[in-house]
């Protein structure tokens, strides 16, 4: 496809024509998402990685369409991806928003970090960003992740079926409107839009706070790691696109990472530097440490400190037989194939902080 279109009577038929396109493969690939969920609930790991597979080489086609730098094609893509997909079925699994999620926490995490680390689509990075990480954000952006995606249109079966494809069973509902293939941009919010647009309390970063401090303290260790490493592209998407952290935001998300760094007793090793590696992006994307520092003085410096008298007391007392052990060995299972993985409790605030580069 070319940059430039000598015919522009053609050019508007492939614009409208692709609208349909890119309106079935982002079916496509939510199905795939739906494949890869049920079969990951059943234990067969063998099918789960077919369908991530298969839905990993829909997101570079994507990518290749995205790298043609056709303007009006891009935005018709990047509108039907997060519209169809990525906002009501990753999205709104990941932080359980729905009334009935479409995927479970596990499949959803794993999925949207698959996307962020293959699209390379910086609207739709960015949108995801903002929907998550503003204090406010646009209405229509709140019903797309909490309400039933869009129904798939009747023409994508029609379609399989002129291929000699069989349909299969799907999760989601079929509709014969021609009105589903229409497309309209998503809106998304800037630090200035902030301050002009009427906009909603962000309920979508309250839930995203309550799900870190489940999965935290659920011993779902990888789910867990999934959900913070998605945090972490997301505060990288904003750093990208030149938006600051909100310093709100910044206190917000601090606050709920060291609450899960307080209880280092009980976490993994795996999930302890996770969540340090999130914290260090939260301080990076805040642009000032001093938003989120009083919350890291206070869960982790602290305590820190208290511990590490404690430790030279006994030393002093009882040499070294008396000093706690840093490391305890455990083991754990946790992931989308079934990954085995081995977790070290840190049972020190002082060996934690030196892994993070806190200190």
């Amino acid at each position: 496809m070319c940059r430039k279109c000598a015919d522009p009577q053609l050019f508007f038929v492939v614009v409208a024509d692709s609208k349909v396109l890119f309106t079935h493969v982002c079916c496509l690939l939510r199905d795939f998402w739906g494949l890869a969920d049920k079969a990951n609930r059943s234990a067969v790991y063998r099918d789960t990685k077919s369908a991530v597979d298969l839905q990993n080489d829909i997101l570079m086609y994507l990518n290749d369409v995205f790298l043609c730098e056709v303007m009006q094609v891009s935005a018709v893509l990047q509108e039907r991806l997060l519209r169809f997909a990525v906002l009501p079925v990753l999205l709104g699994s990941a932080l359980q928003v729905q009334p009935k999620p479409l995927l479970t926490q596990e499949t959803a995490w794993y999925l949207l970090n698959d996307l962020m680390a293959t699209l390379r689509s910086h609207h739709v990075l960015t949108v995801l960003a903002t929907s998550l990480l503003r204090p406010f954000l646009p209405e229509e952006v709140f019903q797309l992740v909490t309400m039933s995606p869009p129904r798939t249109p009747m023409g994508y079966y029609v379609m399989q079926k002129s291929w000699g494809g069989t349909g299969q069973s799907s999760l989601f509902e079929v509709d014969t409107s021609e009105a589903l293939y229409e497309s309209v941009p998503i809106p998304f919010i800037t630090n200035l839009d902030a301050r002009v647009k009427p906009l909603l309390r962000n309920q979508l970063l309250e839930a995203l706070e309550e799900r870190l401090r489940e999965l935290c303290l659920s011993g779902h260790v990888q789910v867990a790691i999934y959900a913070l490493k998605a945090v972490e592209r997301l505060m990288q998407a904003l750093r990208s696109a030149g938006e600051s952290l909100d310093g709100s935001v910044a206190e917000r998300l601090g606050s709920c990472l060291c609450s899960c760094l307080a209880r280092h007793g009980s976490l993994s090793w795996s999930l302890c530097l996770a969540v340090l590696h999130t914290l260090k992006e939260l301080l990076d994307t805040a642009g000032s440490k001093a938003k989120a520092m009083p919350a890291v003085r206070e869960r982790l410096l602290a305590p820190l400190a208290e511990e590490l008298l404690h430790e030279a007391a006994l030393q002093s007392q009882q040499g070294l037989a008396a000093q706690e052990a840093w490391l305890q060995a455990g083991s754990g299972k946790e992931g989308l194939a079934g990954l085995e993985e081995t977790n070290l409790v840190i049972s020190s605030p002082a060996k934690l902080a030196r892994a993070g580069g806190l200190l």
